[in-house]
């Protein structure tokens, strides 16, 4: 592959290939219905339009945000984006890794809705707009990308956020056509989307590249910064064995909650330390009871070995032995020269 453009379509349709085909296959099977029935049939229930043409085009619809916003390999869920982070790695800069995947993914909304206006088979006097539902679904899935791809300080803001804004976008279309809007209007609405949606989406996975996914009670979050500061202006006035007590159980609750996972073990040690130091043994007995609740963060799961399944492995020292010839080492072995 000579440019990104290329590697990131060929990653793409390499790993959808199976979905892509599929898709071709409706869109040639109603290709075929629209060239053996050139006038518009006439639907007994909606039901039956609904099977043929809306429920596939929603489901295309949704298969296709899934792909181009890499949904399928990401947790929704948690504080991290869920752009692939081994692409971070590439030698490109940040609006090509936002560009390239969200301009694929509008012309690929655009060009399905367009096929489906024209190969549709769409009920009589039925009056189908042409180029707006495309914007509307490559905004759609631009705003989805940028929302995706952004980093939370929250588990589950990241679904709240995305779930809020494109029902925001759907209820601004759903009133305009409510006032029966002209299909320039419905341009004019649906056009600043793009522009904007990659811009948040290139700070997203600009963000995301630097591990900008901080949480709001980590080490280093503005809340305990606050908390920290607040707190040492108030406890100034405590006695000193008050103080060294407060100290202990804010290491202990540190390091076991709120530190990253390879910190644990060196602040768990510390807050130990300062535990035994404690001035009162009222103080050691609340900080080691503090301690025993918490123990199970770090301590690994412990599976039972049934009586008689252990085999004893005995251990002994690696001789190092040489060639059973003594044509290569013959000082090694003078008995067989």
């Amino acid at each position: 592959m000579r440019t990104p453009a290329a590697a990131i379509a060929w990653e793409f349709r390499t790993r959808h290939r199976w979905g892509l085909i599929a898709i071709a296959a409706y869109l040639a099977v109603l290709a075929v219905c629209r060239v053996r029935l050139s006038d518009a049939p006439e639907y007994h229930s909606v039901d039956t339009f609904a099977f043929f043409v809306v429920v596939p085009l929603t489901a295309t619809f949704i298969y296709f945000l899934a792909v181009f916003s890499y949904g399928h390999g990401g947790d929704l869920a948690g504080r991290q984006s869920i752009f692939p982070p081994r692409m971070f790695t590439l030698p490109v800069s940040d609006t090509a890794l936002a560009g390239w995947p969200m301009l694929f993914g509008t012309i690929v909304m655009a060009l399905l809705w367009l096929a489906t206006r024209v190969l549709a088979l769409w009920p009589k006097g039925a009056e189908v707009p042409t180029v707006w539902p495309a914007l509307l679904a490559a905004s759609l899935l631009a705003w989805t990308q940028a929302l995706t791809w952004m980093p939370y300080p929250l588990p589950g803001m990241r679904v709240i956020l995305t779930i809020l804004w494109l029902a925001s976008i759907d209820a601004i279309v759903l009133v305009a056509l409510h006032y029966r809007a002209h299909e320039w209007m419905m341009l004019g609405i649906l056009a600043p989307n793009l522009p904007l949606a990659f811009v948040v989406a290139r700070y997203a996975v600009g963000r995301a590249r630097r591990g900008g996914a901080s949480s709001v009670l980590g080490p280093q979050s503005s809340v305990l910064r606050s908390a920290r500061h607040a707190l040492s202006t108030n406890i100034r006035g405590l006695r000193t064995e008050d103080r060294g007590l407060f100290y202990s159980v804010v290491l202990r609750s540190q390091s076991s909650r709120m530190a990253a996972v390879g910190e644990r073990p060196l602040r768990r040690g510390f807050s130990r330390i300062v535990a035994k130091r404690s001035a009162t043994p009222h103080e050691r007995n609340v900080v080691a009871a503090t301690m025993k609740k918490c123990v199970r963060v770090e301590r690994s799961s412990r599976k039972t070995i049934a009586s008689g399944t252990a085999m004893p492995i005995t251990m002994m020292p690696t001789i190092s032995r040489g060639p059973d010839t003594g044509r290569f080492y013959p000082a090694l072995l003078p008995d067989r020269l």
